[in-house]
């Protein structure tokens, strides 16, 4: 009777932090935390990305993310991030190397219940890139960034833990740029699955369109598969890659990254 006394004690207080620490690293949703942005708990990441592009083209960076987290009240939090990348390119025979683009994401997240979360952000882009070619283009066309200005993404996220291994959500997001052609809406469909103790997987649907006067539509499919070690599962290892579902869409991307988080 002591023994079931002390466990039920033990699990009631692990509940009473898990509450009030909502915000920070917990081990049993670390599977989630690589990949849903309405889990903020402080994190340092790495990551390489490499993107191929129509006619040969391609760019790569490696960068590095900050990310603290501030709980507010019992079911809202305030989260900020720096990403500051390197980056090197190859355009029509020609190689680029130095600074990319910084970023800069701040955004509150809150709990309607403990299974039903929501986010509400905005990014900021600076145009920082050493060379035009170097900047968050996508692609031959709209390799123009690097000119002090900055572009801007509202940001909405509802997340549903449909079940304690499966996770759903809905995120739109709109992109202002300086130039209206660079504009576009993306709206993401996300869904997470645990896949055993150390393994989870994401796989995102993502239509993405342009307001400008062609009206482009592109599909975007993203897979990543997470692997989380050490003893409070606070490293994460993630790979994957986006690719295009449209057939005039030539656009691929791979990454590999390194999450810690510390707190």
């Amino acid at each position: 009777m002591l023994t079931i006394t002390t466990m039920v004690s033990v699990n009631g207080q692990e509940l009473l932090g898990w509450q009030a620490n909502w915000h920070l690293h917990q081990k049993h949703r670390s599977w989630l935390q690589a990949y849903d942005p309405t889990l903020i708990a402080p994190r340092l990441a790495t990551q390489w990305d490499h993107k191929n592009f129509d006619g040969g083209n391609r760019s790569d960076k490696i960068f590095v993310n900050l990310r603290e987290a501030w709980r507010m009240t019992d079911s809202l939090a305030f989260g900020l991030q720096a990403e500051l990348p390197i980056s090197w390119a190859k355009n029509n025979g020609d190689r680029f190397a130095g600074l990319g683009d910084a970023e800069l994401r701040m955004g509150l997240v809150g709990r309607v219940n403990p299974d039903l979360r929501f986010g509400i952000g905005y990014n900021l882009r600076f145009y920082t890139a050493s060379h035009p070619q170097l900047g968050s283009g996508e692609g031959e066309t709209r390799w123009e960034l690097g000119n002090g200005a900055l572009e801007a993404r509202p940001i909405l996220n509802l997340r549903w833990d449909v079940f304690d291994w499966l996770t759903v959500g809905l995120q739109p997001e709109y992109t202002f740029a300086p130039n209206p052609d660079d504009e576009f809406f993306q709206l993401k469909l996300p869904v997470a699955v645990e896949l055993g103790e150390s393994w989870s997987a994401e796989v995102v649907y993502q239509p993405k369109w342009t307001p400008s006067a062609d009206r482009r539509r592109i599909d975007l499919l993203e897979l990543t598969f997470v692997h989380r070690f050490g003893r409070d599962k606070q490293y994460a290892l993630l790979f994957g890659m986006e690719m295009p579902l449209s057939q005039d869409e030539l656009e691929w991307k791979s990454f590999v990254g390194l999450q810690w988080f510390f707190r």
